[in-house]
């Protein structure tokens, strides 16, 4: 990839409270977006873009998005993003991992 063209998720962390996986910040060749958010639910993923939590007139909780991608970009970029995330996520906590060491027989108590 040409260096005009990388792209670069860091400052990711893990946040896991309801359907939010993580926060994250998007480096391009032409700019930073922080405060990105990964969702979860359902089998379902997505990014989140920068945002604004408000209450509406109608008291109702609603966001306005700062920053998101042109609809003709949208998709590609958020695909892109979400197979980049899928490889930072944690092992699932079901799913511990376990070092396994080479320990000769003679070594290991009974």
């Amino acid at each position: 990839m040409s260096e005009k063209s990388k792209w670069e998720i860091f400052n990711y962390k893990t946040i896991d409270k309801g359907s939010v996986v993580a926060s994250f910040s998007l480096r391009t060749p032409y700019f930073i977006i922080h405060s990105c958010l990964y969702f979860k639910r359902e089998g379902n993923c997505w990014v989140g873009w920068p945002s604004r939590q408000y209450e509406n007139k109608d008291g109702n909780t609603t966001y306005s998005t700062f920053v998101e991608p042109a609809p003709h970009l949208k998709k590609r970029m958020s695909d892109w993003i979400l197979s980049e995330l899928k490889k930072l996520e944690p092992v699932e906590k079901s799913h511990p991992v376990h070092e396994v060491f080479d320990v000769p027989p003679e070594k290991i108590s009974h």
